[in-house]
């Protein structure tokens, strides 16, 4: 059986779990100079995180153009066979 206050002391511990990987730097705010980086830091702090990065993963968009580029190779490839097939025939 748990004491009431140890009971408090918990839930007050699970209160603030959310905030445990808060790693911004104590002044962030004032050391960040682009409005958009503080934006994003002040959704990070908000209940839920709703703030969530964005952009274009550089190398696997590369990855997945190889990808299709060889794949239409390959239709191409089928293509031109079937065709000189039913032309031979």
């Amino acid at each position: 059986m748990t004491s009431a206050i140890h009971e408090e002391r918990r839930q007050d511990f699970e209160k603030k779990l959310p905030c445990l990987f808060d790693i911004a730097h104590e002044n962030a705010m004032e050391m960040m100079k682009i409005q958009e980086d503080r934006d994003f830091l002040v959704c990070q702090r908000q209940e839920g995180r709703p703030g969530a990065m964005a952009g274009v993963d550089r190398q696997l968009a590369c990855v997945e153009e190889k990808i299709r580029i060889r794949a239409d190779a390959v239709e191409k490839q089928k293509q031109k066979a079937v065709s000189e097939i039913q032309e031979a025939s």
